[in-house]
């Protein structure tokens, strides 16, 4: 329907298998790998190995790499001697090719200070640029749940916060679902779990919280956003406050 295609989910529903939207991974839901057969998305089948034409083409790159290795040494033994005197030429055209285009630091400097400053350079570039960002906290949602066939909802929620919102609000490609999707954002904790049923119409949600009772509430978060799009109606929905947490 978003000129995506779809494709095999094998691993849901305890291998039940479901087709989801979305050409080279799902758009709108998550597909694990199966437990079992280790299938991917769009993996219908496993697929047996043949070993023959992988263990050739190692022994044939190999061979390339020792036929190439013993060409590169003969020729430095006739160009250049021996390979320490190949290397340190090569050292000296690096050095003078990078400190002519200002890549290196002229003669006398402090290579310590130029390559801290470099570590330190790209250690804030990394940093700032989100690649050492930890997914979790209130905002991130780790249970996502497309239900595109749905008679009704029954959710028991433990002291967690739960919106309606409308799906025009957001971005692609929540924006185009066409059926009402659930998220859930919760503490990630052995003890904190989320048991859901949606192999059938009828779903079920559950956030069960079995931490000690003195701490059971300690820096605990759930956020539940129930998503839908314009002109869905929502199904017949059953909501139970499982928790016990009474504020002072």
């Amino acid at each position: 329907p978003h000129g995506d295609g779809c494709g095999w989910c094998p691993s849901f529903c305890g291998g039940a298998g479901k087709c989801m939207i979305g050409k080279t991974a799902p758009i709108f839901e998550t597909c694990r790998a199966d437990p079992d057969s280790g299938l991917l998305y769009r993996q219908c089948r496993v697929e047996n190995v043949n070993l023959a034409p992988v263990i050739g083409a190692v022994v044939a790159g190999a061979l390339l790499g020792f036929y190439f290795l013993y060409s590169l040494l003969r020729w430095i033994r006739r160009r250049h001697g021996t390979f320490a005197l190949y290397l340190k030429k090569k050292r000296f055209d690096i050095t003078y090719a990078g400190r002519k285009l200002y890549l290196l630091p002229p003669d006398g400097a402090s290579y310590r200070q130029f390559f801290l400053m470099v570590m330190v350079t790209v250690a804030l570039g990394v940093f700032f640029g989100g690649a050492v960002s930890d997914r979790g906290g209130p905002f991130y949602f780790q249970s996502e749940f497309y239900l595109d066939s749905l008679v009704s909802i029954a959710m028991d929620l433990d002291n967690c916060n739960l919106r309606y919102l409308p799906t025009r609000n957001y971005q692609f490609p929540t924006s185009l679902i066409a059926a009402i999707k659930i998220r859930f954002s919760y503490l990630d904790h052995p003890k904190i779990r989320l048991v859901s049923d949606t192999c059938n119409p009828a779903s079920y949600f559950k956030l069960e919280n079995t931490r000690d009772p003195a701490e059971r509430y300690s820096n605990f978060y759930c956020s539940v956003e129930v998503l839908i799009p314009d002109r869905v109606v929502l199904p017949t929905t059953s909501i139970n406050a499982i928790g016990n947490h009474c504020r002072p």
